[in-house]
Formats: C-alpha cells, structure tokens, sequence
C-alpha cells in the first residue's frame, strides 16, 4: 500500500518497492509514483534512483494503460527495464511488452524462484543473470555502476567493470609519466592509482572506510613508487654519463 526502502548496512545499494497499479485507484497511485519519482530526482546525483524496474506479471499477458504512461514518464528521468515475471511460456509475449513500451531498453524474462508444478515438472530459476547485466549496461559509469555491481554475484561482471576501471587510470597515467620531473609525476600517478584501486575494492565489495585499508594501501603505493622514481633516476644517470 506505500513505497517502501529497502537498505542493508555496509551494502551501497538501495531498493524501492512501489505499490501495484490497481485499477480501481490508479490514477491516484500513478500520481503519487511520479511525484515520489520527480521529488527523489532533485536530490544529490548519489541520492537519486538511477533505474527503473517495471514488472509485469506474464499470467495476465497484457500491458495497461497506466503501464504505458508510468514507461513513459518514468523514462524522462532514468533508464527503464521492463521485468516479465513469473514465467512459464513466453508465446510471443516478450515481443508485444517490447512494441507496447518502446521507451523501455530492455525486456528480460525473469522466473527468481524455483517453480514445482501439479504433474511434477520443475522450472528452475530463471533471467536473473540476464538482469543484473541489463541493468549494468545501462547504469552510468562511476560510482553507481560500482555500487551495483559490488553486491552482485557475478565474477563476470566484476572483472569486466574492474578492467574497465584499469584502462581508464592507465589512459590518464600516460600524461604524468612523460614528465621529466621523477616526483611531479609519481605524485600524479599515486593519486590516479589510489583511486583506480579505491574502485577496484568497491567493485569487489571490499570496505574502504577503515584506517587500515588506506594505510596499507598508502604503504603499497609509496613502495612501488620508490621503486619506479629509482629506476628513472638510475636511467637518467646511465643516459646522462
């Protein structure tokens, strides 16, 4: 009957579960949705609800006219994703959600839980995987694309998004590492990688909020820059004689 949070301590990912479209007071309810909506999009970027998931239940086989308008509204604000639930026969259903909600990116079939039917046939889980990487494709890059992809299970989609995060930060390194100044440019590198591995940690669902985590990770990157400002000195030494 009311929009409810959904949040779990340490876990950088917020759910909204909204009431269903009923048909003898929706309008009502699609007003109250979209504002909720529109208010929640003044807010700060980290605050905002950075996808929409518009579930329909497959038994019904059938898109409403309430439906179509909370697509359409919906989709001015943020990326929607309609989620077919409780599937058991497609039958060409997908494709008429897909020509009735075009502004919708995606369609996913989804059956989250295993389903035991009276002759004894068991359907197994379905389309969750599908989901989460839908839904990973169409979050921006930066810190919300990270904070979905840390709480999933997907070691896929982890790597994927870390080796993302890696070419980038070496893209920007490439820049501090043609000054001729050892210092200048380890100071530019060290930032640029505390914080690819910053992101690579999140992604990972590894805590970055603890003294010890910036300490050791402090101490790992002085050390490799050592390292690295010794060699350039002793190569600048050997060209120089």
């Amino acid at each position: 009957m009311e929009t409810r949070k959904y949040i779990k301590k340490g876990v950088p990912f917020t759910l909204y579960d909204t009431r269903g479209l009923e048909l003898k007071e929706c309008d009502q309810i699609l007003r109250e949705l979209l504002t909720f909506v529109e208010e929640n999009q003044k807010q700060e970027l980290s605050e905002r609800i950075h996808m929409a998931w518009l579930c329909i239940v497959e038994d019904g086989r059938r898109v409403e006219e309430a439906e179509k308008e909370l697509t359409r509204r919906l989709a001015q604000f943020m990326p929607v994703i309609a989620v077919i639930t409780k599937v058991r026969a497609d039958k060409g259903f997908r494709s008429v959600v897909q020509s009735l909600l075009p502004e919708t990116k995606n369609v996913v079939w989804v059956r989250p839980m295993e389903e035991r039917l009276d002759v004894g046939h068991v359907m197994p889980r379905k389309g969750l995987d599908d989901l989460v990487e839908a839904t990973a494709q169409l979050l921006p890059d930066g810190e919300a694309l990270r904070a979905f992809v840390s709480v999933q299970k997907s070691m896929k989609l982890k790597k994927a998004e870390a080796r993302k995060l890696i070419r980038v930060a070496v893209g920007l390194a490439i820049g501090p590492g043609w000054i001729p100044i050892p210092l200048a440019s380890e100071g530019l590198v060290l930032v640029i990688e505390a914080g690819m591995l910053q992101g690579i940690s999140m992604i990972f669902g590894i805590r970055a909020t603890n003294g010890e985590f910036w300490r050791n990770l402090v101490l790992g990157l002085l050390a490799a820059a050592g390292t690295r400002i010794g060699i350039r000195v002793a190569i600048t030494r050997v060209l120089g004689n």
